[in-house]
């Protein structure tokens, strides 16, 4: 997987590169958004026991309201299609995190029984607050824009996002565990920006821009999916995606 890694990382390298070579425009850029879920589920289970006479379960609420602050930084590059259109391939290394406090939930019933008729009745319920938990995750991200001038400096752009997952990590007051073999390696998304571009002469510019991404991809891989410990069964956590809105300042040098 680390020679994946390395391979996607070289080629993105080396297609700046002729960009570059190329006489295209190329800049750096710095970022900083709000990050969050989507597609999460509310509650999720962490075991349940049945039998014919009673029902015991566990959940934890509360993991979908997960949010933190990032941040991202690296080269941006532009090819020109028209005078109001062009292509704008990025290289980005973005840090995400997302935290949140949760609880957990047991509920148990019984069976009781009335003549011919059987019914369950609830007999416990009782919620547990857990401290907080923090999800860090390190990506490289390459965004494919198109850009559309609309008019004097103003312009928008959307397109694909790429992510290749670096580093993944769960931490708690008590422990920091390596999560990296249950996160997905490459995600797709889809991102866009509305941005203002100042021009201060001699063909520097600055781009301003805010804008968000949406996840098409789910954090979670398969072996997360198949992960069935004691104490908590990966598969219910639905289909976790990112959901990121984002400020960015763009210097275009060449």
């Amino acid at each position: 997987m680390n020679l994946l890694k390395v391979t996607v990382f070289t080629l993105l390298l080396a297609s700046i590169n002729v960009f570059a070579i190329n006489g295209l425009r190329i800049g750096a850029k710095v970022g900083g958004g709000y990050n969050a879920f989507w597609g999460l589920n509310n509650t999720i289970n962490l075991y349940q026991d049945v039998d014919y006479y009673y029902i015991e379960k566990a959940d934890i609420s509360g993991l979908n309201k997960a949010h933190g602050a990032g941040f991202s930084f690296g080269v941006t590059t532009m090819a020109f299609l028209t005078n109001n259109l062009s292509l704008v391939p990025e290289l980005l290394i973005s840090y995400r995190a997302r935290s949140t406090e949760y609880e957990k939930i047991y509920q148990g019933w019984r069976k009781e029984r009335n003549r011919n008729e059987e019914y369950w009745v609830p007999e416990y319920y009782e919620t547990k607050k857990k401290p907080e938990i923090s999800i860090k995750q390190w990506f490289i991200d390459v965004p494919v824009y198109v850009r559309c001038l609309v008019f004097s400096g103003v312009f928008v752009e959307a397109g694909p996002v790429l992510s290749l997952n670096l580093k993944s990590e769960a931490k708690t007051s008590i422990y920091t565990a390596d999560i990296g073999e249950y996160t997905t390696t490459v995600v797709l998304g889809f991102g866009g920006n509305l941005g203002y571009s100042i021009f201060l002469g001699n063909g520097y510019v600055i781009d301003i821009a805010a804008g968000g991404q949406l996840g098409m991809t789910s954090l979670v891989n398969k072996d997360a999916k198949e992960l069935n410990g004691s104490s908590f069964d990966a598969s219910k956590l639905s289909d976790p995606k990112d959901l990121i809105i984002n400020f960015s300042v763009g210097f275009w040098f060449l």
